[in-house]
């Protein structure tokens, strides 16, 4: 079944049905849809991390984050995820360190949550 997920999020992406925004994440910027997400969870303005963007495609959303330290990457994840743990089916998790998520720099690790797996980190 989740490999149906993807596929379905896949062909959202490759024909135009997911949303991109790219924006600075504060309490009064960007689509009220994703402010909404984070109502219930952490606050979105934060010295040691940033979202920089965020898209969704059916059940799936997917973030890419900057942060200062990575070491503590897997905790902001974790704290981002949670409160979308109701709404969506799978979290996708890509962290950057500071700086690095403009150009041609890869992830440096994606922390993904589903129902089925809970959290998996993969390093890059």
């Amino acid at each position: 079944m989740r490999w149906a997920v993807r596929v379905g999020a896949l062909i959202a992406l490759v024909y135009g049905v997911s949303v991109w925004q790219n924006w600075s994440v504060d309490q009064n910027e960007g689509p009220a849809e994703y402010r909404a997400l984070f109502q219930e969870g952490p606050a979105l303005v934060n010295e040691s991390w940033r979202i920089v963007k965020m898209a969704t495609a059916a059940d799936i959303i997917t973030i890419e984050l900057e942060v200062s330290n990575m070491a503590t990457a897997s905790d902001v994840a974790r704290e981002l995820v949670d409160p979308l743990k109701a709404r969506y089916e799978e979290v996708l998790v890509y962290v950057y360190a500071n700086g690095e998520e403009a150009g041609d720099h890869f992830p440096a690790k994606r922390i993904q949550w589903n129902k089925a797996d809970g959290f998996i980190e993969t390093h890059y």
